[in-house]
């Protein structure tokens, strides 16, 4: 099902990775006053559409209508679209988790829908994807999950509280807890490493 291309009010793009806090993101905005949907757009032929599968909404207390004027939408795919004709001039606000937190939850998830996974994969296509939107010229600001988000509700516009438990990760819980040195043997490891020294130290 496709429906009608958007007609965007996007303020801003938000990207990241799987497992990178692009829900989390999506509600905690939308709790504040800055709806965003997550994953509400996707791209076919050339073109956004509005996705069937996507999320106008922040959770079951506060939902994001279609009705509501959207100023951002939050996804992992972002990076894939940006450079449409339709959206190209917005301003992307790349989403960055701890890329450790993040792999934890990724490999979860990974094992469990295919059983077998290529770690060297999931790392360079996390990496990727946060290059990618780091590099855009129309790059806004470098989010990083656990520590900026106060200075990004002040750049929105709109005044930050702390709101635990807004969100829980539901592809890992604690059951993989993996460490940086456990991913010494990947041909990933100094790119990976080379990152965290950007931006975690």
């Amino acid at each position: 099902m496709v429906r009608e291309p958007v007609h965007s009010t996007f303020e801003y793009l938000i990207g990241g990775s799987p497992c990178g806090g692009t829900t989390f993101m999506s509600i905690l905005l939308t709790k504040l006053g800055f709806p965003c949907s997550h994953e509400a757009v996707y791209a076919a032929d050339g073109k956004l559409w509005m996705n069937p599968q996507g999320g106008f909404w922040s959770n079951g207390l506060h939902p994001v209508k279609q009705s509501d004027s959207i100023k951002a939408d939050s996804s992992y795919t972002v990076g894939e679209w940006m450079d449409l004709e339709e959206v190209k001039h917005i301003p992307v606000i790349a989403l960055v988790r701890h890329p450790i937190k993040t792999l934890n939850s990724l490999i979860a998830y990974e094992f469990s829908q295919l059983q077998v996974i290529d770690v060297n994969w999931v790392i360079k296509t996390m990496l990727g994807r946060w290059n990618k939107l780091i590099e855009s010229p129309r790059l806004a600001m470098v989010c990083r999950v656990e520590k900026d988000i106060p200075a990004l509700c002040e750049m929105l516009g709109v005044k930050y509280q702390n709101l635990d438990g807004v969100f829980r990760n539901p592809h890992n819980h604690g059951k993989i807890q993996l460490t940086l040195d456990d991913f010494r043997i990947c041909d990933e490891y100094d790119n990976l490493v080379a990152f965290l020294k950007k931006h975690y130290e």
